[in-house]
């Protein structure tokens, strides 16, 4: 990345650096000379922002005036880490993400030694609040985490993205008993995946097809129409679903420089009755003004099996800016050609 701070002023939609040279670093300074590394976390307190500027495992004040300075908290630069409570340079953190200030601490996810700790921003201190720094899922008074990341503060409670056990767990600022925050309406068992995300989703459904038993081919081509076109430097994912009496949940794939056309095999029960497939991908328009959008598709099939059957169902998308009207998708199903993989199911 960049190592900088960027500002973005909300009335006028204007956005640009704001604190950082750039450079990887732990330099103090001026804001725009000053050097950070990899910052992850921020939180703010009216007056600075405090950063957690991972790769040189610190945590940094950041003014709120522009004529401000960038100073250090605690840490010391490159590969300085550990596990070390106490003041100033004595201070070990190990690649911290998130921080949120709350009544004058900051509270500080040190993310490489599975511990929650409290900074003193004025005095320079270090002191571990939550956490054994042995990796793990326990709560109590004598919680374990495993690599946590983000933190929030919110009626007396931390609130800490506990990301390795992908839970969020919660912790009473005054008792420090953790806790584990039940969810519920997840799903999360044999032959049915988790919710996915497809950012900016369209969904569409399509007129049935009877397709071979056995070994068939799914083929997608989504047509980006010029000035717009595929960017090759995002990924390419697709995910294919087939429901019956035997369901298969693909998993998702990313296709590293993809493109349209994407040819994917198909293996087919007897019993196949849906077959869903979703594509997600970025397309950026040609020019000076350049422009990227990340869109995602998804096409509900409904699917015959049969020894007689087609051999390819191919799905024809011409794809319609935001801000032009709806395409309409072609659907055909076609005879002896040879299949090109992108992936398995």
């Amino acid at each position: 990345g960049s190592h900088q701070i960027w500002a973005m002023n909300l009335q006028h939609g204007e956005i640009g650096p704001y604190a950082g040279s750039g450079r990887e670093a732990r330099i103090d300074g001026p804001l725009m000379q000053a050097a950070l590394a990899q910052p992850s976390g921020i939180t703010a307190d009216g007056t600075n922002l405090y950063v957690a500027d991972s790769e040189i495992s610190s945590i940094r004040s950041v003014s709120l005036d522009p004529k401000g300075h960038i100073s250090t908290i605690v840490g010391l630069d490159l590969f300085e880490f550990g596990d070390i409570d106490g003041q100033g340079e004595v201070v070990r953190l190990q690649h911290p993400l998130g921080v949120a200030h709350h009544n004058g601490v900051l509270y500080v996810a040190d993310t490489y030694n599975h511990k929650i700790k409290t900074i003193g921003p004025r005095l320079g201190t270090a002191v571990t609040f939550l956490g054994t720094g042995t990796p793990g899922l326990r709560d109590g008074e004598t919680a374990q985490f495993y690599e946590p990341g983000g933190v929030s503060v919110a009626d007396g409670k931390l609130y800490i993205a506990d990301t390795n056990n992908h839970a969020i767990r919660v912790a009473d600022l005054h008792t420090k008993h953790v806790t584990t925050l039940q969810l519920t309406g997840l799903i999360n068992g044999a032959g049915v995946s988790m919710a996915e995300v497809w950012p900016n989703l369209e969904e569409v459904s399509l007129p049935g097809q009877t397709l071979r038993t056995g070994q068939s081919r799914l083929t997608l081509n989504v047509e980006i129409p010029a000035p717009y076109k595929l960017n090759p430097g995002s990924p390419l994912e697709y995910q294919v679903e087939v429901s019956g009496a035997s369901p298969q949940a693909g998993r998702r794939t990313t296709v590293k420089d993809g493109q349209f056309p994407l040819q994917i095999p198909l293996a087919l029960a007897a019993d196949t009755a849906q077959v869903r497939v979703a594509v997600s991908f970025v397309y950026c328009r040609d020019g000076d003004e350049g422009v990227c959008v990340i869109k995602s598709l998804r096409w509900t099939i409904p699917v015959q099996t049969a020894s007689t059957g087609e051999e390819e169902i191919r799905i024809d998308h011409p794809l319609v800016p935001e801000q032009l009207p709806t395409a309409t998708t072609q659907l055909s199903a076609i005879s002896n050609q040879p299949p090109t993989a992108e992936g398995e199911l």
